[in-house]
């Protein structure tokens, strides 16, 4: 029995099993390759990327020679991925033990020597399913570790390789290589049969091995799918496992959920392909069409019930062609094509020839001949032929029945009455000395004649110097040949100065003057001879001319002042904007070089500018931009010279006021409404600082500390009319819809014992306060035999009164006692004129009454107690609004005496006071104040 050894003795055993092992017909391969061995020519042409992972160059090859069923179709070539050396598959025979260890640690948390080959596949259109993948899954695991934990397999994965190993365990959830149990492809899957599996592998080094198999799965017509074929060695690196593939082909099916279910089976009897469909090439007319009839493995097509070839024919009107399978294959998805042929002809018209001749007498157009045109003049149908032309000519061209007319339709031709003539040169009389030169201009039809610039008649002229004639044309007439005639006559020639050309440029730098040769001329700039040619020269410049010599006479002008201007473009403005709500105003201050107006522009980026219009102005206003969105602006002067540079680019944000936030919800509490506030749907393009709160329509505002806030201070039974709204750094924004509250009476509550807020319980001799929510000291003691309690800006005085209205002093330990038919006195001062006081008793809460404060800030009363109330300890409390607004709360501990008929001993009612009870009870005594904790709350 074999024997597994430790992963790190792995190395050693393949050198000496690679010294044995001969060299097989095959070699270490690249995904490309591997690639081309597995597909099938048409999945083939649909690759567009392949990618083997290995832990060696060998542990991958492609081969041609038939092994053990492959390759599965003549002719064909197949890959080997292994945990050792693929090259090594028929080096030796099943006795021999392959074992070529690569890997000393594991991945994916326990696999060895893993080879993964990743193909990339442009799904075509229509496809829906791998129809098959043919492979055969090779092992030197069996027999000895059929059933143990050691377990090498082979994984297909679609989509995505995510399969690893936890402890002895693989999981691999898009595996679709499995049997009809759901286990992977090993010595232990069902497919994996221990009484022929000595067989299926005879031929190879390996011991075993499954049938030939064939696994599906469902893909996604028009999209990019990736699979993944991995190899893997599971717990260690020893024993070498190897999967022949081949046969790698997709296509169609009509129910994937059905007929392309993932998993492994045993290689069918027919290969389930798809027939690609007959490709048709429809031209103008009927003598080019055809269509073409692919070769598809497995595949006979018909035409009409006969078998056609692959190959191209010749198609017209309804063809159909029908895909049947051949022995050993079945045809999945279409197999009927229909190919329609249509007999409309494509024929482009050809432009009438033009023949336009001097003047009209012979101007003509001839129409063509062209099958399947009609041409019309004019609406006119016209004939094929020669027709006389005049003026503007339109010929349309249409296509007749069966035809379909391309490239252009209209056609059209002016066509002149131009009549050409020749002029004549004039006659030069040269005579002795000058004075009876002469030339004679010929009278010439068509012909006008011109001397320097000036018509001239037919007839004899005086002459001197050089005479130049040009001859132009009357009208309706063009010129053939010479049009200008000189003759110079000798003796004295008369010559005219040419004036300078200037090139004014902005600024100075560039300005040029150019002294134009003119023979029997000399110039002279500000007195100074100067060559012909250009000269860098500005200001006023005064240019002159005179004869060159004795033999010129110089005629015309001879001054030319000249003033090279210093004006230059504006300079770059200073630019500066100010951000508004959707727009941005723009200002700067006119720069040098006196503009006439300005360019703007605007970019999103800083880079791509683009015109945001022109203006006159030093001011613009840019209007329909987005709040919150940067915007880049710059802006240059534009004179008579051009534009000026372009200003710093200045950036602003436009912001708006936000918009109105929404009030979502008013709780009533006691004096006092809890608001949740929701936030605007927009904010303008500026974050919201704070919320501002009003209960006067608007009239006042007032900063909210967020949502929820409270309003406090308020009457209880009154309702309330709340708005809010939100505050940029733009400015407040628009106010909500009103939402109303009505405050309720109610105790106010303070922390408990565990934090929680729960109405106070104050032991009888003790006095508790609390201002605006905190703790607030009082200093408690008795006058005239009842209890007092001065707090900052606040007093309260309490005591009890019997049924018959005498006053009941507290008694020897300085407690209210209270009869239970009797009444509560409670009277103080420093509270809000024309507030409310509240007065309580509880454990059980009962309103006994409320008291209104008068006009100085003092309030008393004397509240029955109601009856039904059980002797013994109670919290009284009394809450109302001090002169600042501030919320103000003070809880006393009471007795509550017992009837005369009920024993002394008093029933204990509410909840302790705590120790803190205990130390008020001796400040009391002491005379001092006692500071006691309550709950927080907001104040608005």
């Amino acid at each position: 029995m074999r024997v597994r050894k430790p992963v790190a003795t792995t190395a050693a055993v393949a050198l000496v099993a690679g010294t044995i092992w001969s060299a097989a017909p095959a070699a270490a391969a690249s995904a490309s390759s591997l690639a081309s061995a597995i597909l099938t020519p048409a999945a083939a042409a649909h690759l567009t990327g392949s990618t083997i992972t290995t832990p060696s160059d060998s542990a991958s090859a492609v081969r041609t020679d038939s092994v053990a069923g492959f390759p599965s179709r003549a002719g064909g070539t197949y890959a080997v991925l292994s945990t050792g050396d693929a090259t090594e598959l028929t080096s030796a025979g099943q006795g021999f033990e392959a074992s070529t260890g690569y890997s000393s640690s594991a991945t994916r948390g326990g696999a060895f020597d893993v080879t993964t080959l990743e193909l990339t596949l442009n799904v075509p259109q229509g496809a829906n399913c791998l129809l098959g993948v043919t492979f055969r899954f090779l092992s030197d695991e069996f027999p000895d570790f059929v059933g143990g934990g050691y377990n090498d397999v082979f994984i297909a994965e679609a989509g995505a390789t995510t399969w690893s190993v936890t402890g002895g365990t693989i999981n691999a959830p898009d595996n679709f290589a499995f049997d009809s149990a759901g286990r992977f492809i090993s010595v232990n899957s069902g497919l994996f049969d221990g009484s022929s599996a000595t067989a299926e592998a005879v031929g190879t080094v390996f011991n075993g091995a499954t049938p030939k198999l064939t696994a599906q799965v469902p893909l996604t017509g028009g999209t990019q799918q990736k699979l993944f074929f991995s190899i893997l060695d599971q717990g260690d690196a020893e024993l070498d496992s190897a999967v022949m593939i081949d046969h790698l082909r997709l296509g169609t099916v009509d129910d994937p959920a059905d007929d392309c279910r993932p998993g492994a089976t045993s290689n069918p009897t027919e290969i389930l392909v798809s027939a690609a469909a007959p490709t048709q090439v429809d031209v103008s007319g009927t003598a080019g069409d055809t269509y073409t009839v692919p070769a598809s493995e497995g595949i006979t097509y018909s035409v009409g019930g006969t078998p056609v070839a692959a190959g191209t024919y010749p198609g017209t009107g309804t063809v159909v062609v029908t895909a049947q399978a051949q022995a050993g294959y079945a045809v999945s998805g279409p197999s009927q094509f229909t190919l329609v042929f249509s007999d409309i002809a494509q024929v482009t018209a050809t432009e009438p020839t033009w023949i336009d001749t001097w003047g009209t007498d012979e101007d003509t157009y001839t129409i063509p001949s062209v099958t399947g045109v009609r041409y019309s003049v004019d609406g006119d149908v016209v004939a094929p032929g020669t027709y006389p032309a005049t003026g503007t000519v339109t010929v349309d061209a249409a296509a007749t029945t069966g035809y379909d007319l391309t490239g252009a339709t209209r056609f059209t031709h002016t066509f002149t009455n131009i009549v050409l003539a020749t002029p004549v040169e004039p006659t030069w009389h040269d005579m002795d000395g000058t004075s009876a030169d002469t030339y004679t201009i010929p009278a010439t039809t068509g012909v006008v004649h011109t001397v320097d610039g000036s018509p001239v008649a037919p007839g004899t002229y005086p002459a001197t110097g050089t005479v130049t004639v040009d001859a132009t044309a009357a009208i309706g007439y063009e010129l053939t040949g010479t049009t200008r005639f000189t003759f110079t006559f000798t003796d004295i020639t008369h010559v005219s100065a040419l004036a300078p050309t200037v090139v004014d440029q902005p600024g100075t730098v560039l300005d040029r003057v150019t002294i134009p040769q003119v023979t029997g001329v000399a110039y002279l700039v500000d007195g100074v001879p100067v060559a012909a040619g250009t000269h860098a020269l500005t200001g006023d410049v005064l240019v002159t001319a005179q004869a060159a010599d004795a033999r010129h006479v110089l005629v015309g002008t001879s001054s030319f002042p000249l003033h090279l201007s210093d004006a230059d473009v504006p300079g770059a403005p200073v630019l500066v904007a100010e951000a508004g709500s959707g727009s941005v105003a723009l200002s700067w201050a006119e720069p040098a070089g006196d503009p006439t107006g300005y360019e703007l522009q605007t970019s999103r980026d800083g880079t791509v500018w683009a015109s945001a219009g022109t203006t006159t102005s030093t001011r613009a206003t840019l209007d329909a931009l987005v709040d919150g969105t940067p915007v880049s602006f710059r802006v240059r002067g534009v004179n008579g010279l051009g534009h000026g540079a372009w200003s710093a680019p200045v950036t602003a944000t436009p912001v708006s006021p936000p918009a109105a936030p929404s009030i979502t919800r008013v709780q009533p509490d006691n004096r006092r409404l809890h608001v949740t506030v929701a936030a605007p749907a927009s904010d303008g393009g500026s974050p919201v600082v704070r919320y501002e709160r009003t209960l006067d329509g608007g009239r006042t505002w007032a900063a909210v500390d967020g949502s929820p806030f409270e309003l406090t201070g308020l009457v209880n039974g009154t309702t309330y009319r709340v708005q809010v709204r939100a505050v940029t750094a733009v400015g407040a924004g628009a106010a909500s819809a009103v939402a109303t509250g009505t405050p309720v009476a109610a105790p106010v509550t303070v922390p408990g014992d565990d934090g929680t807020p729960a109405r106070p319980r104050v032991e009888p001799g003790v006095v508790q306060a609390w201002a605006g929510g905190a703790p607030a000291p009082v200093t408690v003691g008795v006058q005239d035999g009842r209890r007092t309690a001065a707090g900052q800006g606040f007093d309260v005085t309490l005591g009890g009164v019997d049924a018959r209205g005498t006053q009941l002093p507290v008694d020897a330990s300085g407690r209210v006692v209270v009869d239970p038919d009797g009444f509560v006195s409670v009277s103080g001062g420093g509270f809000a004129p024309g507030e409310v006081v509240d007065v309580w008793l509880f454990s059980t809460p009962v309103l006994l009454g409320s008291v209104t404060v008068q006009a100085d800030g003092t309030f008393a009363g004397r509240l029955r107690l109601p009856a039904g109330v059980p002797a013994g300890r109670h919290t009284l409390q009394i809450n109302g609004t001090r002169a600042d607004g501030t919320l103000v709360s003070v809880a006393a501990g009471v007795l509550v005496a017992a009837a005369a008929d009920e024993p002394d001993e008093l029933a204990v009612t509410g909840a302790p006071a705590g120790s803190g009870a205990l130390l008020a009870l001796w400040l009391l005594v002491a005379g001092a104040g006692a500071v006691l904790v309550a709950r927080r709350a907001h104040r608005v």
